[in-house]
């Protein structure tokens, strides 16, 4: 809790500071760049689809929520979101799709294609979660998700032998493909990890964009082929979830990278 507490009063720091530099800019009459966060969530219980149903609402008054795939400029003095959810827990396609429907939002999930209609393998928090049967994914993509990979079987991919790790990769994808019948061009790293190796494999795979998890803001416009994002769930406090709809959490970046330094830690 106390961590927790840490950091939001940092963060509500970093937002206190934007607003003021929105409020300068606008007395010089200066335009400030679009902005956008990339969102991820987990899973989205039954007990949780109110408090979650709260979030969209708030976000979709406070930023134009766009596909996470979205290539371009952002548009001059807006905020963006884009909304992802990683391990294709039935949870989503039951509790989530139906807020975001009702939202008309964009939003894409990442799924691991080696424990469809299974119980997840890398969990052992108690959570009774499951992932997303082929014909639940199918079902998932008419009513408006879109689908990418999350690997086969959720690794550390850069604890992996560069070949285990591009076949990690390449099997999720063609697997995905047979069942959805349309290109998986997306990629979230399972626990965000990736190394320099991983990067162009997974471009040379054919991925056109491939997903962290550092908690980073985009500034002006969404090109680049990695992009990271922003942990958020359905028990945030509602000032926690704003501000980081806002990108004022993007501070933990920053603190992580000083802390590394100082450890004689690498920082990807």
């Amino acid at each position: 809790m106390a961590k927790r507490i840490i950091k939001l009063l940092g963060s509500l720091c970093v937002r206190l500071w934007d607003m003021t530099a929105v409020a300068a800019a606008k007395m010089i009459g200066k335009s400030r760049p679009g902005h956008c966060v990339v969102l991820y969530y987990h899973d989205v219980p039954a007990r949780e689809r109110e408090r979650f149903a709260r979030q969209m609402n708030v976000l979709s008054r406070t930023a134009k929520v766009i596909p996470a795939d979205f290539t371009g400029e952002l548009e001059s003095n807006k905020n963006f979101a884009a909304v992802t959810f990683d391990d294709g827990f039935v949870s989503v396609l039951e509790n989530a799709l139906p807020e975001l429907q009702r939202h008309k939002m964009p939003a894409t999930i990442f799924v691991p294609s080696g424990y469809l209609g299974q119980q997840p393998g890398w969990m052992n928090n108690g959570k009774k979660e499951w992932v997303m049967t082929p014909e639940q994914l199918r079902a998932a993509r008419q009513g408006g998700l879109a689908i990418g990979s999350h690997t086969v079987k959720h690794p550390r991919l850069d604890r992996l032998a560069p070949e285990q790790a591009g076949c990690e990769m390449a099997i999720s994808k063609s697997e995905l493909e047979r069942i959805l019948n349309e290109p998986v061009e997306l990629l979230s790293f399972p626990h965000g990890a990736y190394n320099a190796d991983i990067l162009a494999q997974a471009q040379k795979i054919g991925y056109q964009r491939v997903f962290g998890i550092e908690p980073k803001w985009i500034e002006g416009a969404m090109s680049g082929f990695l992009m990271d994002r922003v942990a958020v769930n359905p028990g945030d406090w509602s000032l926690e979830f704003r501000l980081k709809i806002k990108g004022a959490y993007r501070w933990e970046t920053v603190a992580a990278r000083w802390k590394a330094k100082l450890l004689g830690r690498d920082h990807k």
